[in-house]
């Protein structure tokens, strides 16, 4: 995949994202599995992640590079990461009980704020 084939998938699923989470009512903010994240929680981990991703690609790539080093192989399809994801996950079980159980729920009255905030970090 290119960069920008990347870029308009990204900022497709931001629009649907978008589109599904600012027109549910609030029960639907607060709303959840049980023993998993609500939306809202989602919503905040999405944007926490986005502005640390975000923070790290302005920085210049000679960086990057002296930080992380360059990539020793191909890279992997979306199918390929998200089970490599998968497995990392079942393979530390306790360490996301553990991250679970200190990830605050944000409120209602944080809505509006948090999806207006991520809306402008998936544009950066």
């Amino acid at each position: 995949m290119t960069k920008e084939e990347i870029a308009i998938i990204l900022d497709e699923k931001h629009q649907e994202l978008f589109n599904l989470i600012s027109n549910k009512s609030y029960e639907f903010w607060l709303k959840a599995p049980e023993n998993k994240w609500t939306v809202g929680q989602h919503v905040l981990h999405l944007l926490e992640a986005s502005k640390l991703l975000n923070k790290a690609l302005s920085y210049p790539k000679f960086i990057l590079k002296y930080k992380f080093g360059t990539s020793n192989r191909h890279s992997r399809s979306y199918e390929m990461v998200a089970r490599r994801y998968q497995e990392k996950l079942s393979q530390n079980q306790e360490r996301a009980k553990k991250f679970n159980q200190d990830l605050r729920i944000p409120t209602v009255s944080e809505k509006e704020t948090l999806i207006s905030e991520l809306n402008i970090e998936s544009k950066k």
